[in-house]
């Protein structure tokens, strides 16, 4: 988390998107609330930023071969 801040402060994006796995559920909110406290903590205390939107995604599986399995709805 460390390097991700440095690499917003550095960079300074206009947008901040968090990206989750669908999948996980309620447990998505966890992620986000903590994955924003630590982007607040570890920013320049004259440079805070917080994630800007939230993108859930899902891929159903990945075979051997690496290719990826969608599911079809």
């Amino acid at each position: 988390m460390r390097a991700l801040a440095k690499l917003v402060a550095v960079n300074q994006p206009d947008l901040i998107i968090f990206v989750g796995e669908a999948l996980v559920g309620n447990d998505a909110v966890d992620q986000l609330t903590k994955f924003n406290q630590a982007l607040i903590d570890l920013s320049p205390k004259d440079n805070i930023r917080e994630i800007d939107a939230i993108l859930l995604t899902k891929f159903d599986t990945v075979d051997e071969k690496g290719k990826f399995n969608l599911l079809a709805t």
